[in-house]
């Protein structure tokens, strides 16, 4: 019997951030999985008291129900029913030995670092479904070179990894539009959410801008924007450990740098039928 024939091992995607949410179920399209996408521990306990799944993609900081507890009831509830314990992978932008250990503390089994690098997710996959283990990894961007010299002689990429944005661009190139609704959704979104830490830095309120900004540091990683990652991690940074001093002037840094990356992403996202090179 082939995989065509068997039942696709169903995946929950739980994050509650929507461009983090809908780049994963973008990246896992080409592959035979169902996947069903939630936006709160909350949801997926919902979820696990009436339906089963064969793996569990958890995001760790989470408003409300965060991941480590969410883990900890779902597990409680497989106890209470006698069977047996899914795999559950943390999701998290904190690499830290500290944050690993807390995962598996809390009852999960590995860990993805965010962003999310698609090779490691399609192997972490594999190593814990049977079913997809001869299924073929899609590759990267090998088939094609970049030059070696752009960033030495422009700041574009102090701002953009453009090579980071032509992994991500190949390994999409089996879900059809895949990229161009990941780069569509950050484009509309971040401005929208610049606004929303600025008003939070001025009302004085650190955790909505720790968690927009430790939300908007791991989408800017995973499309390569470097400079706002940089800026990002060091908002949240502060707002979780220092206070909300400063932030107004690290937000004006951030608005300069989009109004240099908006249009640099338009236009790879405008001829995202060709490689990603840096514009000349």
């Amino acid at each position: 019997m082939t995989l065509d024939e068997t039942p696709r091992p169903r995946l929950l995607v739980v994050d509650d951030d929507p461009l983090s949410q809908r780049l994963t179920e973008v990246m896992l399209r080409g592959w035979p999985v169902e996947v069903c996408c939630f936006s709160s521990g909350e949801e997926v306990l919902i979820w696990m008291a009436d339906h089963g799944c064969d793996l569990i993609l958890l995001d760790m900081y989470m408003a409300g129900l965060d991941g480590y507890e969410t883990c900890r009831r779902v597990r409680a509830m497989e106890r209470g029913r006698g069977g047996v314990a899914v795999p559950i992978i943390a999701l998290t932008g904190h690499a830290s030995s500290a944050d690993r250990q807390a995962a598996l503390d809390a009852g999960m089994n590995d860990h993805l670092d965010k962003p999310l690098r698609m090779h490691k997710l399609y192997n972490l996959l594999r190593s814990w479904l049977p079913q997809l283990a001869h299924w073929p990894v899609p590759g990267g961007s090998g088939a094609m070179e970049l030059a070696a010299s752009w960033g030495g002689e422009s700041r574009v990429g102090e701002i953009l990894e453009f090579e980071v944005l032509e992994r991500l661009r190949v390994g999409l190139s089996r879900v059809p539009g895949g990229f161009v609704r990941i780069v569509d959704l950050f484009l509309a979104d971040a401005p929208f959410q610049l606004v929303r830490l600025r008003q939070f830095c001025v009302q004085q309120e650190a955790e909505p801008v720790q968690q927009i900004a430790h939300a908007l540091k791991s989408q800017c990683g995973a499309l390569g924007a470097v400079a706002l990652q940089a800026l990002f991690d060091q908002l949240e940074y502060q707002a979780a450990h220092v206070g909300l001093q400063g932030t107004l002037e690290l937000l004006d840094q951030a608005d300069t740098q989009w109004s240099v990356l908006h249009p640099l992403l338009l236009k790879v996202r405008n001829s995202c039928d060709a490689p990603v090179d840096p514009p000349v």
